[in-house]
């Protein structure tokens, strides 16, 4: 689990069904809340940064010093 407050970039969709889940690959976020083992990311640029989505660990990766 990445500790809370930890920006992080998506790098794969693996638990998101939607085929349009993809456009969230190379999206900077930060980590707000931890759910049944789950990452839950926010301020993906999607909906005003309202909302969270769930990640593995796998489908995250520490986001660089320039995001």
């Amino acid at each position: 689990m990445y500790l809370i407050g930890t920006r992080v970039t998506v790098v794969s969709t693996s638990r998101l069904p939607s085929p349009r889940a993809k456009r969230l690959i190379g999206r900077t976020g930060t980590v707000t809340l931890h759910e049944n083992d789950l990452n839950i990311v926010t301020g993906l640029g999607l909906l005003g940064g309202l909302v969270g989505y769930a990640f593995t660990d796998d489908d995250l990766a520490p986001a660089s010093r320039s995001s």
